[in-house]
């Protein structure tokens, strides 16, 4: 490795400094010591006394002046050479050995013939950017060299070496017979940082993320670079967890990584093969049933593996920047399908989609959206722009500027997922906002319904008093459906009313019956649902919940197959199926032979079974698998099948060490009619 390629400009002054020095001092060597021949010259002269004698001692005086010339010189390259080395190997900031001498010496440890085990660390603080802004960058130098300060003590202390890789990332090296030996060392310095004097006065806690590998872990043989990825790759797997500040690097990690670039490597070929695909998730009016909004969701299609969930492409996205090519693709293409409601007669219903962070900050953002809005001629109010809350608050100015240039343009704007992080109504009063989403948080796990009626009451009185409507997303059940019209909300996105669903079938959704309305036997049970939270028993509330469903529902653990049926209404299974067991297939067998259409009865198979379902639950980590099927409903054979929407969620959502429990809800009320 020739580590003298890596020279900054900073080093370059110090050694240009150096390097006059030396000269200096040298040349003044040479006139001392030619100061002195001189002397033994005029002394020659005067008192040799034969010519062959002054002649030998000239001889001598020549040999000896070229020979300490020689030295001096020599010396001098040595000395400068030594500065040079030095300069190369050190951290300007820090003062320990930077980066590139790190890598030589780690490499030299982990090379020499031994049963030595390593672990190797990679540590990067959070968000060091706004440190540098906020306390200002002298602030973060000295954090820099607090940090520093601190790893250097705790890696010297075993035996180890550490370097600052770049900015505010950290990499070490240290031997280790057991891992507790080490892992109580890094939470000591995450401690130890958060309490750096200046940043602790103003009440900031800096977040520190290191990734670990261990070479006893992995049988590779592996070089110091390759050690130091896999534990940076660790590192990022947890970056921005609340939970988790170390990671241990493991294959799966690798894998992921992986299979990040290789989505990477397919990303832009299939934005220009058309495999990223519009979704579309209705809204409806809670007040009427009547649809009355929809949100485009993106799917990638990939022909090799088939839709995969936003989720494993829209973070990698938002990282890499890709997400503002998506997002132009996505919203040209709800313009394309509206174009074509609109040029056949239907009704559309405003659209709306979803605004990256990356791509509400172009400087060409509001130009370019509404240069395709006006490419394909659509009305104002049919295309509606969100943002998310983290948007909102992060930088309230230049939102409100570019608000009103999109209102001007005809777009209505929302703010999505409101009450997900540090929401504040006060804050949206000077904001010209359309619609205010709220967050699913607002209705998940609720254990007191009469204090989350008060709270979201005020929140949607609030919005209503700024302007702005409502919409509740994420929705899953008829029970909070009733609860959200009761306190007033407008509009309902969710799957109790419809999965996000491909162009086609929402097309047919427009054209046909547009209203979804609550089950009146649940507006009956109106005052049953607002007592559920006041039942002791939890059980009891959990039964009162299950009997509104008019449909059948069961509990199947996918790992050994055991199932129990919680809901079936009158009549529609007949006496033949067992309603607990431990053969789920078998089960499932009998019920899509007698009660599904005899050519839906393989998908049932091939989609419900313990081995297809445990395969998306583990694999592809898909919390909820929908499918459409024909079902008779009651044990005649004269009854007509009807296309039923079948819902297999996930109940036990924990990665490691746990049963794939799942609820398998079969709606009686009907699909779409498309598998």
């Amino acid at each position: 490795m020739n580590r003298k390629g890596f020279i900054s400009v900073k080093t370059e002054k110090g050694l240009r400094s150096t390097k006059i020095a030396v000269v200096l001092i040298t040349a003044a060597l040479f006139v001392f010591l030619s100061i002195i021949v001189a002397n033994l010259s005029i002394m020659n002269m005067t008192y040799a006394g034969s010519l062959p004698i002054r002649t030998v001692n000239y001889a001598i005086m020549v040999i000896l002046y070229f020979g300490v010339s020689y030295l001096l010189i020599s010396a001098g390259i040595r000395t400068y050479e030594s500065k040079v080395e030095q300069f190369i190997d050190t951290d300007k900031l820090t003062n320990g050995i930077n980066y590139e001498k790190f890598l030589v010496d780690a490499q030299e440890r982990i090379s020499a013939p031994s049963d030595e085990l390593y672990a190797v660390f990679y540590a990067d603080i959070m968000n060091f950017k706004y440190i540098n802004d906020t306390f200002g960058y002298d602030v973060g130098d000295q954090m820099l060299m607090f940090i520093s300060q601190k790893i250097k003590e705790r890696a010297e202390r075993c035996n180890g070496l550490y370097a600052r890789v770049s900015a505010d990332n950290y990499t070490a090296i240290v031997p280790y017979k057991d891992k507790n030996d080490f892992v109580e060392s890094i939470y000591s310095i995450i401690d130890d940082i958060c309490w750096f004097d200046p940043i602790q006065k103003a009440n900031y806690k800096p977040e520190i993320y290191v990734g670990i590998y261990c070479t006893g872990d992995d049988e590779n043989e592996l070089n110091i670079s390759e050690m130091i990825d896999r534990a940076n790759m660790a590192q990022k797997s947890i970056k921005g967890s609340t939970e988790y500040h170390i990671a241990f690097y493991t294959e799966d990690i690798r894998e992921r990584v992986i299979a990040e670039k290789d989505l990477e490597r397919r990303m832009e070929s299939a934005l220009s093969n058309g495999e990223f695909k519009a979704f579309f998730q209705p809204k409806y009016k809670v007040s009427t049933g009547e649809i009355v909004g929809a949100e485009a969701l993106v799917r990638w299609d990939s022909p090799e593996q088939g839709f995969l969930s936003p989720g494993k492409f829209i973070p990698l996205f938002e990282q890499n920047g890709f997400i503002i090519n998506l997002d132009q693709y996505i919203f040209e293409t709800v313009c394309k399908n509206i174009r074509e409601w609109l040029d056949k007669g239907i009704k559309v219903v405003p659209v709306s989609v979803n605004v990256s962070r990356l791509q509400f900050y172009r400087i060409d953002f509001v130009k370019h959206y509404t240069k395709i809005k006006e490419k394909y001629n659509i009305p104002d109010g049919l295309l509606e722009l969100e943002f998310t809350e983290s948007i909102v608050f992060e930088n309230l100015a230049v939102l409100k500027r570019i608000v009103e240039k999109l209102k001007a343009e005809g777009f209505i704007c929302s703010i999505d997922d409101f009450g997900s992080g540090y929401s504040s109504l006060n804050v949206l009063k000077n904001l010209p906002m359309d619609t205010l989403k709220l967050d699913k948080l607002f209705f998940d796990d609720s254990e007191n319904i009469s204090r989350d009626k008060a709270l979201i009451t005020s929140v949607i009185n609030m919005a209503r008093a700024l302007n702005m409507k409502t919409v509740a997303e994420g929705i899953e059940n008829w029970a909070q459906v009733v609860f959200l019209k009761d306190i007033g909300c407008d509009i309902i996105q969710g799957y109790v009313y419809s999965e996000p669903i491909p162009h086609a079938r929402f097309s047919n959704l427009l054209e046909g019956n547009r209203r979804k309305e609550i089950p009146a036997e649940l507006l009956e049970s109106r005052e049953v649902s607002e007592n559920i939270a006041s039942s002791i028993d939890p059980a009891t509330r959990y039964k009162t919940l299950v009997s509104m469903l008019d449909g059948v529902l069961l509990e199947v653990d996918y790992d050994t197959g055991n199932y129990e049926f919680l809901n079936i209404p009158d009549g529609i299974l007949g006496d033949e199926v067992a309603l607990k067991g431990d053969n789920f297939d078998d089960v499932l067998s009998v019920v899509a032979n007698k009660f599904v259409h005899p050519d839906d009865v393989k998908t049932m198979i091939d989609r419900c079974s313990v081995s297809s379902v445990a395969s998306k639950f583990i694999q592809q980590n898909e919390p909820i698998i929908i499918t459409e099927l024909r079902v008779k409903f009651g044990a005649s054979g004269d009854t007509d099948y009807e296309w039923s929407k079948f819902v297999i969620s996930r109940i036990d959502t924990k990665e490691y060490g746990a049963s794939y429990r799942a609820l398998i809800y079969i709606d009686k009320t009907g699909g779409t009619g498309t598998n």
